[in-house]
């Protein structure tokens, strides 16, 4: 009994464990275990749960991969930059954009050589990290442009520029395609969901604690009459999660 729920563990903080960094989750999914059929714990997890799990996530990458046309409102901040018809600004972020597929270019060496699994889970991390503070580190050069330099300093906070937002606009839009999302929302993705929220005017801002204080629940879609005979699952397909940060 002890071996077995081991190995039902074991998957799971394997899972758990790179799923921040951005690792291949896929692949510790899709990792064979030994387990003991006859066994009730194994059974409900790798014949019921697990299965259940696998059909699911499946579904949910069918139906995400035929989103195929970039969001608009990630889009905005970058399409602003190229109104301004600058020359210096844009020569600024097409070396800015340089750097960006570099980074892009180690990424795909990092994560699709054959020796990947080799180094282990720690060792993607440090690789992601590093690439992170590369991306972080990526600044436009001529500071001495009052445009520029206003993005540059922080007026809000110590920690907070309006580069931050604008460069992951950038990379958004410098790399649209499905295959660099996972890239992308890795450098920028915090970024990239603040600006989404911006989008809706009755997005707020609340720490984690507050948040926790609240208990938000989720909010259930109406059920429609022409819905009375379907399956009871059915009413909550339209769960909606709180719109925080």
């Amino acid at each position: 009994m002890r071996n077995s729920s081991r190995q039902s563990t074991n998957e799971h903080e394997a899972c758990e464990t790179v799923r921040d960094h951005g690792a291949d989750v896929d692949k510790a999914r899709q990792k064979k275990y030994k387990y003991n059929k006859y066994n009730i714990i194994d059974y409900l997890y790798f014949e019921v749960v697990r299965t259940h799990n696998d059909d699911t996530i499946r579904q949910m990458q069918d139906l995400l991969s035929s989103a195929t046309e970039a969001d608009k409102d990630l889009l905005y901040p970058r399409l602003q930059l190229a109104a301004l018809k600058d020359p210096i600004i844009d020569e600024e972020l097409r070396k800015v954009q340089e750097q960006m597929l570099q980074l892009y270019n180690s990424w795909n060496a990092g994560t699709h050589k054959d020796d990947k699994d080799k180094g282990g889970v720690e060792e993607f991390a440090k690789f992601v990290e590093d690439l992170y503070a590369r991306f972080q580190a990526i600044k436009p050069g001529n500071t001495e442009h009052p445009t520029i330099k206003s993005w540059l300093l922080h007026w809000f906070s110590p920690n907070f520029s309006m580069w931050d937002r604008l460069r992951a606009s950038v990379l958004y839009a410098r790399l649209p395609q499905l295959k660099a999302q996972t890239f992308v929302f890795q450098m920028a993705g915090d970024e990239l969901a603040k600006i989404k929220a911006d989008t809706s005017p009755r997005t707020r801002y609340i720490v984690a604690e507050i948040r926790a204080n609240m208990k938000p629940k989720p909010i259930r879609a109406p059920v429609h009459e022409d819905d009375d005979e379907e399956d009871d699952d059915d009413d909550l397909v339209g769960v909606l999660g709180q719109k925080t940060l």
